[in-house]
């Protein structure tokens, strides 16, 4: 097990060599010097997952200003990894090396091949004397990066995340024979007021020894054991939702709701994304369409859209068995909307630009944030909470840095921020947060123990989503998070469907008013979402890539996700456009040699079995007779 470790410069020298007291708690370690500066650092083992998390807590109890805190590392802690073996001059790193295993964030783009970029798995090796440094782009915790790392060599090392919602630093040296990890906020050097405590980034290590399957899975396991999702009064499951943009009319929206109804196609939640608020009396039956942007700042309902401010539209989800899920984007403002001429002081601001910040930093705007909030969870009995965030803050938050208080904006922010979910989450124990961020950009092991990014990606945005690109962001991302969110916008297509199961699903073929849906699309919807409920048991079970073909029309994809305490779980396959192979094998995890399974086609009804000696010797066979098909296979230990 590692054992938690920080460092900083305090005045210039490093922390531990000016012997500050040291206390034990039952949650770790205070470290108190006689300015008043007390450090604290919380710690929580994970026995049954070989992992232990820890944060640091930094607090002025003295009567002035501390002394300056800066290369400040909340994680700072060396990781055996045995020596690489010798190679010779003119051969690459052989793959027994230790490497660097990172997964690329979210970018912004306009073409197709830049979202094939996200989500991507990239191995990078590390030679003795070698550093690696990672870090997001503009203050959102996954744009450019995931805050999640494999370190390893053969079949020992480590997985290491960061946890902070802001613009994190992780650096990586190798030496002969461990490698020093590192992390924190970037670029911080300041000081703290009488009275004042913040606290920093967290970070959580799982070791392990016995390959990487086993270690990502055991890592999923971990972060489904604190995610919200189940705990409290909320469902057993991540949301599984019907969208239809704010801007659609208040009769195209009951409309509907009623065709579900009448179709019997189940769905848990109706999603109202963006264009439901403001004053606009232009047009907005889509996101591409209107000035609904213009209006965020306003968070009261567009009476010109939905005339009895949504009730009736609430009202008719709750008769059909669903719940509420709506759309905020509270952290910003546009300049002239209501929240930002009643309390400008709540906002930070740069010059020419039209947008400002709200300063979750400030307690007097994060309440006031949560009293409007609050009103609307409470008039439209939301269920599902979505918060959106579409700007890049790092640029707001240096700006109104002052001297000597480098970084401490976005400390006090970030803080804020987790005060509010927190709240949310306290205040509402049925309600769900989906944590959006322009499409997944903000990613990270803090907002998964709050949150859930259903809206991983801005690649949804587009109907025809090339579904072989969001199968390859499903391997990038599934290996460490057992609750994330899929999106289909392509009627009758059950291969893009699919390509986007996942924990929480959104079924968005009618989301705009221009889409429409007939009796062959009605019965097709039925279909997919019955089908997506008959696994979604499976799809926050272990998790093993079965087939990675990275962006080849000419290739196959396939995963599998395995419950082992119940012996089953679900194959996912997908022949690709260009494919000339109908056949393919695979070897499967979680499988027992002494068990016989059955096995069910899930598009054919057929049945049969298979010994697991047979799968394990002679490997999983699925036939997929057209391109651009897939199949679905359901086995259960008998």
């Amino acid at each position: 097990m590692i054992t938690p470790h920080f460092s900083f410069l305090y005045n210039g020298k490093p922390f531990h060599e000016l012997s500050p007291v040291q206390t034990r708690t039952e949650t770790g370690y205070v470290y108190t010097l006689p300015d008043g500066l007390t450090v604290e650092l919380k710690e929580k083992q994970h026995p049954a997952f070989d992992a232990v998390e820890w944060c640091l807590y930094f607090s002025n109890q003295g009567s002035a200003d501390t002394g300056l805190i800066e290369n400040l590392y909340d994680c700072d802690i060396s990781v055996q990894i045995p020596a690489d073996p010798p190679k010779h001059p003119s051969l690459f790193p052989p793959h027994d090396y230790a490497k660097i295993v990172v997964t690329t964030g979210m970018v912004d783009y306009v073409r197709e091949e830049s979202a094939a970029e996200e989500l991507k798995i990239c191995e990078q090796y590390i030679l003795a004397g070698q550093t690696q440094t990672y870090t997001p782009a503009g203050g959102r915790s996954s744009v450019g990066i995931l805050p999640f790392f494999e370190a390893s060599r053969g079949e020992e090392g480590v997985l290491f995340a960061v946890g902070w919602t802001g613009q994190w630093k992780a650096s990586f040296t190798r030496n002969t024979d461990n490698l020093r990890i590192t992390s924190g906020v970037e670029n911080t050097a300041f000081v703290l007021h009488p009275g004042e405590q913040y606290r920093t980034s967290s970070a959580l290590v799982l070791s392990f020894s016995k390959g990487t399957d086993e270690a990502y899975n055991r890592f999923r396991r971990l972060i489904k054991s604190l995610s919200p999702i189940g705990k409290g009064e909320r469902p057993s499951y991540a949301p599984l939702a019907f969208e239809a943009f704010g801007g659609v009319p208040t009769e195209s929206m009951l409309k509907r709701i009623q065709t579900l109804s009448q179709n019997d196609i189940r769905f848990e939640y109706l999603w109202i994304d963006a264009g439901w608020y403001g004053d606009s009396e232009k047009p907005c039956p889509d996101p591409f369409t209107g000035n609904w942007g213009a209006s965020t700042g306003n968070w009261y309902v567009n009476r010109h859209v939905h005339p009895n401010n949504l009730q009736d539209v609430a009202a008719e989800t709750k008769k059909a068995g669903m719940k509420m899920l709506v759309w905020f984007e509270p952290e910003r403002a546009v300049k002239g909307t209501v929240l930002s001429e009643s309390h400008p002081e709540w906002f930070l601001n740069l010059p020419n630009d039209n947008n400002l910040l709200l300063n979750l930093g400030n307690p007097e705007a994060l309440d006031g944030l949560c009293d409007v909030l609050f009103t609307q969870f409470d008039a439209l009995d939301i269920a599902c909470y979505r918060q959106d965030f579409n700007i890049s803050p790092l640029p707001f938050w240096q700006a109104n840095d002052s001297e000597k208080r480098k970084g401490i904006t976005e400390i006090a922010y970030i803080n804020g921020l987790y005060a509010f979910w927190d709240r949310i989450l306290e205040r509402y124990p049925y309600m769900v947060i989906d944590n959006c961020a322009s499409g997944g950009r903000r990613i990270d092991f803090e907002t998964m123990k709050r949150s859930v990014p259903i809206w991983r990606t801005d690649y949804y945005c587009y109907v025809n989503a090339n579904p072989d690109i969001v199968q390859m962001q499903q391997f990038g991302i599934q290996r460490f998070l057992p609750y994330t969110g899929g999106v289909t916008k392509m009627k009758n297509d059950t291969y893009a469907a699919r390509s986007t199961y996942s924990q929480a699903w959104v079924g968005a073929y009618q989301c705009y008013d221009t889409m429409a849906l007939n009796g062959e699309d009605l019965v097709w919807a039925k279909k997919i979402s019955d089908e997506y409920l008959r696994i979604r048991p499976y799809l926050d079970c272990d998790f093993y890539p079965l087939e990675n073909s990275g962006y080849s029309s000419a290739g196959w994809a396939a995963w599998q996700y395995d419950d082992p305490e119940r012996g089953e779980g679900v194959v996912m396959a997908f022949r690709r456009a260009n494919s000339s192979c109908s056949k393919a094998e695979f070897e499967l995890g979680g499988i027992c040699t002494d068990c016989v399974y059955k096995v069910e086609d899930l598009d054919t009804g057929d049945t049969n079995t298979v010994s697991g000696v047979d799968i394990l010797e002679k490997g999983f066979e699925v036939y997929i007779s057209e391109k651009r098909g897939s199949k679905i296979i359901i086995y259960r230990r008998i």
